[in-house]
């Protein structure tokens, strides 16, 4: 068994250290039961707790603070590490909870170890591999019959012990070797005297061990000594203690350990007559402290808190494991399992989730939508939000922004600089839902699909127009945003950031639609998106308490408060003239009045108009009604637009009395009136004098209505 365990840095583990390799008390052992389902073989086993660490390796993500340095893990398609990092609080726990005799550990965790090879028929001392028993396989009987009937004699057995009236145990062992062994396997423990990588030694960082040292001249005429500094050997800088009896020493004991010394190195101790010595050797471990290195064989897919948590106190309690082998589990099979398997004592993140479905190219859940990351256009949104937070040349204003993977368990808190998720990412730009303003950006009139000329921009060139975007944001309301990517101000946070966010395509349209005849302009740059949003560049995003009014879950009309500011900014937008001229270049929203105010205004009406007010309760026919929005912050041309700030279709009724005689709604600005009205309950008369009305409501419930006098 290991001498002693040590701390990892890289691994999400603990280092075992060992005294010598090859040694047959070390290697683990391993039985179970064998199931096969679905075409594969897993074997139900029971482990030691340590012995489950001893094996295993932690295929665990590092969860960075700067999402800028997750870059390379969230994209690593090779899922060689998938799972979350160990966390401290709750090891701890785990560790107190079954150090009480009262308490069980039953449920089983998943351990996936290397292609073992075909079963030997003995697995003695000395040997690698495993071995399979099996019992009351069936000699007779239907399924018998089948199987002799359907395979040669060489392949039934393996078919017989497919049934589930077949026992089979199997067992396992995994001894030590030196690494530098010529016959070390994937198969082995292996264990390294120096790190061959980087040159570290488990000596060295060991607070609670030694070099072993061993007294191979104990010397004449010493007498008891401290802080004797050694010279020769290997390495330098040791100093040690010694203890001695009638001159002849009998202990030393190392107080600074030196670097650089190897194992056998004999050193030399100064004094006495200057003939006493000490051989030293450095132990053998599995795990790297310095580099990360590991020769363990298998990984633990699921149950490392269990395992690490119970070996703290009860190392050689059983746990029970489920073994599965070899190339029938890969790197990606296992990241699935891991991924479904982890639904219950504590779910993973969501954004751990969404990352091993875009490197698995599978279909997540998240954020009330499928993240369906087997379409290319989830996949590269998925890209493109990694390559602007992360940020290249001098491309880096989104830089640490966008968040791709979860905090460590051990931070308390996320990022100070965080904008969003690139769960929110990829669901704004690639959902396809255009009802809640979440389309494609890669279809056809979209901002990632070239100009005119057919087919997508490369994600490289998409990162470039979005990042130009922001970049043209930050220059634009430069006292509403941070350049600090540790802090944020009114744009880079929630109740706008999203409406902001969705803006990117409409000022692409308008960049696109001003080309000349003949041009394709794919990438704007900051400067053409400028030139667009400069026009709402009156707009005080830190004036709060003027947002505030949309800052409300649903607006009366049901929708969406962020989605209404979204179509408020894309049709003022969509006003914006092209800046050809100096004078242009100073317009801006409104023509008239505070753009500020105006937002949360109500949304009035300028005109109202029917050809022919009279006989409505009488003559048969089709009377049109018009109406106009006002055009106190938009361009007059776009009055016969339905109002911006309305959150729902216009009403329109015709009043009697205090009775209405017609209601409807329209989207648009007019709506046709079939004559001659119904005269509910034959109350009316002709001429009777009524009115025609006509209704806007705003987020906040206020409205506007218009009304002219009619007959009936």
């Amino acid at each position: 068994m290991p001498q002693s365990w040590i701390p990892a840095t890289h691994q999400n583990t603990k280092i075992a250290v060992y005294a010598m390799p090859n040694n047959p008390a070390d290697a683990v052992r391993i039985r179970g039961m064998m199931m096969f389902q679905k075409g594969k073989w897993v074997s139900l086993c029971r482990m030691k707790s340590e012995d489950i660490l001893r094996l295993t390796n932690v295929p665990s993500m590092e969860f960075l603070r700067e999402p800028k340095d997750t870059v390379e893990q969230a994209l690593d398609t090779s899922l060689e590490k998938y799972q979350r990092p160990a966390e401290s609080s709750r090891l701890t726990e785990i560790s107190s909870w079954f150090g009480d005799d009262g308490n069980y550990i039953v449920n089983s965790g998943l351990v996936w170890l290397p292609d073992m090879g075909d079963p030997v028929d003995h697995l003695g001392d000395a040997d690698i591999g495993s071995k399979e028993t099996w019992t009351q396989v069936p000699t007779a009987g239907e399924e018998y019959d089948r199987i002799v009937r359907e395979y040669a004699v060489n392949l039934r057995d393996a078919e017989l012990h497919k049934l589930h009236e077949s026992i089979g145990v199997k067992e396992y062992r995994f001894p030590t070797i030196s690494d530098g062994d010529a016959g070390a396997t994937p198969k082995h423990i292996r264990l390294r005297e120096i790190c061959t990588d980087c040159g570290w030694t488990a000596k060295i960082f060991s607070e609670n061990l030694n070099p072993k040292v061993e007294i191979s001249e104990g010397g004449t005429g010493y007498s008891n000594t401290e802080n004797i500094p050694i010279a020769g050997g290997s390495g330098a800088g040791m100093i040690v203690n010694i203890t001695q009896q009638a001159g002849c020493i009998t202990s030393v004991k190392i107080t600074e350990h030196g670097a650089g010394y190897l194992s056998g190195d004999v050193l030399e101790i100064p004094g006495g007559n200057d003939d006493g010595a000490f051989t030293i050797a450095n132990y053998w471990f599995d795990v790297c402290q310095n580099c990360g290195w590991s020769g363990r064989p298998g990984h633990l897919i699921d149950g490392q808190h269990r395992a690490r948590g119970a070996a703290e106190t009860k190392p050689t309690q059983m746990l029970a494991t489920n073994i599965i082998e070899g190339d029938d589990f890969d790197d990606g099979a296992r990241s699935k399992i891991f991924a479904e398997v982890t639904n219950t004592s504590k779910p993973l993140d969501e954004l751990h989730r969404v990352n091993l479905g875009f490197r698995g190219e599978r279909s997540v859940r998240a954020g009330s939508i499928d993240h369906q990351y087997g379409l290319p256009r989830f996949s590269k949104g998925y890209k493109i939000a990694a390559k602007l937070t992360e940020g290249w040349t001098t491309n880096v204003v989104m830089v640490n922004r966008i968040h791709l993977l979860p905090k460590h368990p051990d931070r308390s808190a996320v990022r100070k600089g965080r904008m969003l998720n690139v769960t929110q990412f990829v669901k704004w730009s690639a959902r396809n839902f255009p009802g809640h303003m979440d389309e494609n950006w890669w279809d056809v009139g979209g901002p990632w699909r070239k100009h005119n000329i057919g087919g997508n921009l490369t994600v490289n060139d998409a990162a470039i127009s979005f990042h130009n975007f922001w970049d043209a944001v930050s220059q634009i309301w430069p006292t509403a945003w941070d350049t600090d990517d540790q802090k944020v101000k009114n744009l880079q946070k929630d109740w706008i950031l999203e409406s902001i966010f969705k803006l990117y395509p409409a000022v692409v349209k308008r960049i696109r639609d001003s080309q000349p005849t003949g041009t394709n302009k794919n990438i704007p740059s900051t400067g053409e998106f400028k030139e667009y949003l400069r026009y709402i560049g009156a707009i005080d995003f830190n004036n709060k308490s003027s947002w505030n009014n949309f800052n409300q879950e649903r607006a009366a009309g049901g929708q969406g408060k962020k989605n209404h500011v979204t179509k408020i900014l894309r049709g003022l937008v969509a006003d914006a003239v092209s800046t050809t001229t100096v004078a242009q270049m100073s317009a801006r929203a409104p023509t008239t009045g505070d753009v500020n105010v105006w937002m949360y205004g109500e949304p009035t009406i300028d005109s109202l108009t029917i050809a022919d007010s009279t006989n409505l309760g009488s003559r048969r026919g089709t009377e049109t009604v018009t109406w106009t929005s006002d055009t106190t912050c938009r361009d007059g041309a776009r009055a016969t637009e339905p109002h911006l700030l309305a959150v729902k279709d216009a009403e329109i009724w015709i009043e009697f009395g205090g009775t209405k005689f017609f209601e409807g709604t329209s989207n648009g600005v007019s709506m046709d009136l079939a004559l001659p009205l119904p005269n509910l309950g034959g109350v009316r008369q002709a001429g009777d004098s009524g009115t025609l009305n006509v209704k806007y409501v705003n987020i906040n419930g206020e409205s506007s209505v218009f009304t002219i006098d009619v007959t009936w």
